[in-house]
């Protein structure tokens, strides 16, 4: 992704509400051991649910994600909701969308 359909994009994924976090790091990460990075979030926009640093193998890596997420966030206008409506319980992982 490049340009400013990019930057709507990350800011999407990046500013939607986070529904849990970690108090310390206890997976690896792509880049390894990095001091900066001690937890780990998950972000959601009431149907999907993701890891808050998907943005950097998206970056980084090219990361493909599906087809229907994509499409999803366009149809939001690349503005996340300002809250979740679901009991974050309910929320599937990995998604069904």
């Amino acid at each position: 992704m490049i340009g400013m359909r990019s930057i709507a994009f990350l800011f999407y994924i990046n500013t939607a509400f986070i529904i849990a976090t970690t108090s310390r790091l206890s997976i690896p990460w792509a880049i390894g051991n990095d001091a900066r990075r001690t937890s780990i979030s998950y972000r959601s926009d009431d149907t999907w649910v993701w890891l808050d640093d998907i943005d950097y193998y998206i970056s980084e890596y090219n990361l493909r994600l599906p087809d229907n997420f994509v499409i999803h966030i366009e149809k939001n206008n690349y503005i996340p909701p300002k809250k979740i409506n679901k009991d974050i319980e309910q929320l599937p992982f990995p998604p069904v969308a």
